[in-house]
């Protein structure tokens, strides 16, 4: 479940690659995509009776989390894509892990262990080699990339640390899509850059719906099995199966720099995910002495 799920998220960024070359701009296509999963996941939570109605202080953190976390994820992800090869810029929005660490570290005092460190030394030094000075360095692309990863550890520390980390899954989903339909909607429109929907890009936003439905279902069937230390680490070649379709479908240079600063971003979120595990056998050893 867990390879499918990062499979499936792996495979994602074609979906989008893919409208971005029929002309769509970001904005409508998160609106599209966020309208469709919003239909999807609405209709089995009413008919599963698992609806709830958020409360305001979880529909505020909803609104800056699920905005500027969430939604600025994909967004800013969406842009460097057409700046960057696809694989490229997903392995630089893996960085996120560094981000989280250095804000727990900083914000919250939490220690940073030997694994953390050698982790973080790993992910900014795969970076240099990601900005593959050589052939396609392209510093907009490069920091649109950043800061998805940065968006995406507001998003994760939101999770953690906000109202709405209660919420089931389901429930969740529905409504980030509902609040950035709302933002990317009205901010579409006030632009006037929200455009229709070609009906050639049909076929890749049912894609896009599809494959986030199965991998928030498998990822989610994933932890519940293995739990999620187990399960991070097998998601963790989500950006190695992005790079391989880049390379396969749209035909991305890759090269010896792309290929070591790949290397060592996967080494780094190995290390996070170890740590997890070490955690987990010490805590264990010291509840039960086994």
């Amino acid at each position: 479940m867990a390879m499918l799920g990062a499979s499936a998220y792996g495979v994602l960024p074609t979906c989008t690659k893919m409208l971005l070359n029929l002309g769509m701009n970001s904005t409508s296509l998160i609106f599209y995509r966020f309208i469709f999963v919003a239909l999807v996941m609405g209709i089995y939570l009413v008919v599963a009776q698992k609806l709830v109605r958020p409360s305001l202080r979880q529909l505020r953190d909803l609104c800056i989390f699920g905005i500027v976390g969430y939604g600025g994820t994909i967004y800013l992800l969406t842009e460097s894509y057409r700046y960057l090869p696809m694989g490229q810029a997903t392995m630089i929005y893996f960085t996120y892990p560094v981000f989280v660490t250095m804000v727990m570290v900083s914000v919250y005092k939490e220690k940073l262990s030997s694994y953390k460190i050698i982790a973080l030394a790993s992910a900014l030094l795969g970076l240099v080699f990601l900005g593959n000075l050589n052939v396609s360095f392209n510093f907009t692309g490069i920091i649109l990339a950043i800061g998805s990863g940065m968006a995406f550890g507001l998003y994760l520390l939101g999770l953690d640390k906000s109202s709405y980390k209660s919420m089931d899954a389901e429930v969740l989903i529905f409504y980030l899509a509902l609040v950035n339909i709302a933002f990317f909607g009205t901010q579409g429109i006030i632009s006037g850059s929200l455009m229709w929907l070609p009906k050639e890009g049909l076929l890749f936003i049912f894609g896009a719906v599809v494959l986030t439905i199965i991998s928030i279902m498998m990822i989610t069937g994933a932890i519940r099995n293995i739990g999620p230390v187990n399960t991070s680490i097998i998601c963790v070649f989500e950006p190695v199966v992005t790079l391989i379709c880049g390379i396969v479908i749209f035909k991305e240079t890759i090269n010896l720099s792309i290929l070591v600063g790949s290397i060592l971003m996967i080494i780094s979120l190995f290390l996070v995910a170890w740590e997890g595990i070490a955690l987990k056998k010490k805590n264990k050893f010291e509840l039960t002495g086994e």
